[in-house]
């Protein structure tokens, strides 16, 4: 993660995806960090760190995957719409 005193602050899809999955990681660790932070955990079914940190990384596929859609679906009206008035 960049600091807001380090100067320019460089932020895109990507870096968002890495700091929410450094974030998670961390609470999902502190969380665990002590016995009583471990019962509780196991209380509510358990924190496993690296599902927390994958579970974080693939967060916005969803975002992507609809982005992807909706690309292709005008793709395939303009080429509809080509073959129907072109020819």
């Amino acid at each position: 993660m960049v600091s807001p005193t380090e100067g320019i602050v460089f932020h895109n899809r990507l870096t968002h995806t890495h700091e929410v999955a450094q974030i998670g990681r961390r609470i999902a660790e502190r969380l665990t960090a002590d016995e009583e932070g471990l019962r509780n955990a196991r209380r509510l079914g358990g924190i496993d760190p690296d599902v927390v940190e994958t579970a974080a990384l693939v967060h916005d596929l969803v975002h992507i995957q609809d982005r992807f859609r909706a690309m292709s679906y005008g793709n395939e009206h303009e080429t509809s719409y080509l073959r129907t008035y072109a020819c």
